[in-house]
């Protein structure tokens, strides 16, 4: 994958996983936390490991308010899952941010054409999460159950690309 990723990081070794969506309350924050989950399992470590075996998972929103936390649904979803969002709090999309990730991955075709738009050079080509470029809806406002359903969409994600992100040198 081609990357504009901070050389720093590319050299030693570390990948930097970041999940975008629009407010950083639903489905990016669902996103990392059950990648962070996920990997860690993989590694057999804690999610808090995860820095020292140079996974860094992180979420932002294209039109985020900072220091929201994530939607009850959301961190209850997350919990069903054996992962953790109830410390999150939101953050609105940064060219640092982007800089910094030597992975991205947006939630919607629409997420990425707007990404391209206001960042067009920062960061490596960002992608839709869905191997397929599925758009992933937006449950806010919405029961558990559409949560749950969004969260194993996230989950068969994952499944796709977490074996390609943790044998990949970089």
């Amino acid at each position: 994958m081609e990357t504009n990723a901070d050389p720093v990081q590319r050299c030693h070794g570390v990948r930097s996983i970041l999940f975008i969506c629009t407010g950083n309350t639903c489905r990016s924050p669902l996103a990392e936390a059950l990648c962070k989950a996920r990997l860690a399992s993989a590694l057999g470590c804690s999610p808090a490991d995860l820095p020292g075996l140079g996974f860094i998972v992180q979420s932002a929103g294209l039109a985020a308010s900072p220091g929201q936390p994530a939607a009850a649904e959301a961190v209850l979803t997350a919990q069903l899952l054996q992962a953790d969002l109830s410390q999150h709090r939101s953050q609105l999309l940064t060219e640092t941010l982007l800089t910094q990730a030597t992975h991205v991955f947006v939630m919607t075709r629409n997420h990425l054409q707007l990404l391209l738009d206001y960042f067009p050079d920062a960061g490596p080509v960002p992608r839709v999460l869905s191997p397929s470029g599925a758009d992933l809806d937006d449950p806010i406002g919405c029961d558990l159950a559409v949560y749950r359903e969004c969260a194993q969409t996230i989950l068969q994600s994952l499944d796709v690309l977490l074996p390609t992100l943790q044998n990949e040198t970089i």
